[in-house]
């Protein structure tokens, strides 16, 4: 299926199952769905009118535009693509990859004043970002403390053999929440961890909740024998709860 036109959703929702591409208009009415449980291209120059929920429940979404939707759900599957898909309401990653092995170029960004939360995962796996996710409002990992889970929900930053980095951007202004905690006799089910990737943080996060949450990130020259830091801090690190583990190269010029 190939749209060069408009796809309008005024009610209910509209499921792509099968291989569909849009170089048009895609509009999701408040209230309605659009649904991706095949695989979706949205080439360069197509227009997203999103007052609904967008949806990744299996499949990909292959992002090579630059798109804004209000409220964007994954549920499992795949976000690739090389262009940037702006999230200005909320955003709920149960599951599921941010980019590939293959498609380390794009970037998921949670706008100013937009909520993201990544709750425990329901099949007990790190969400991983291949690519780059950048939030400017508020992004809360909850890794939960159910002990009856191997893994959890926290993030996995990998960055490509090649030597494409992996990012994470808690950028001025925003927000990160870290909640959840190893488990007794457990370690690394709450945790941020990176191989070949970056994570920076110019805004602030907030530690809350028992036990310890690891970050353990290494850049590209770490994971090689090399030096400097995976995890870096200019804004504010506030551990109000609890506890947080730098296992991996972390360095700080701020609070």
């Amino acid at each position: 299926f190939g749209n060069t036109g408009t796809i309008d959703i005024q009610q209910g929702r509209i499921v792509f199952a099968g291989v569909s591409s849009s170089a048009g208009v895609l509009r999701v009415a408040a209230g309605t769905t659009c649904e991706v449980v095949g695989t979706l291209r949205l080439l360069a120059g197509t227009t997203v009118e999103s007052a609904g929920l967008l949806l990744l429940s299996s499949g990909r979404l292959v992002n090579d535009a630059t798109v804004a939707v209000q409220q964007l759900t994954i549920e499992g599957g795949t976000l690739e693509g090389s262009g940037t898909l702006t999230v200005t309401g909320s955003l709920l990653w149960q599951d599921g990859t941010l980019g590939s092995s293959s498609s380390t170029t794009g970037t998921l960004e949670i706008a100013a004043g937009a909520t993201a939360t990544l709750p425990q995962s329901p099949n007990g796996y790190y969400r991983t970002v291949y690519s780059r996710l950048v939030n400017r409002g508020t992004l809360t990992i909850d890794a939960g403390t159910n002990p009856a889970t191997a893994w959890t929900s926290g993030l996995y930053l990998l960055g490509a053999s090649g030597g494409t980095v992996a990012t994470l951007e808690n950028a001025a202004g925003a927000t990160l929440r870290l909640l959840g905690s190893d488990w007794a006799g457990a370690s690394y089910q709450a945790a941020i961890l990176g191989s070949r990737a970056r994570f920076t943080n110019g805004g602030t996060v907030v530690r809350s909740g028992v036990g310890d949450f690891t970050i353990d990130v290494t850049g590209p020259t770490e994971s090689s024998g090399g030096t400097g830091a995976g995890f870096g801090n200019t804004g504010t690190i506030d551990i109000q709860q609890g506890r947080i583990v730098f296992a991996g190269v972390s360095s700080s010029a701020g609070v």
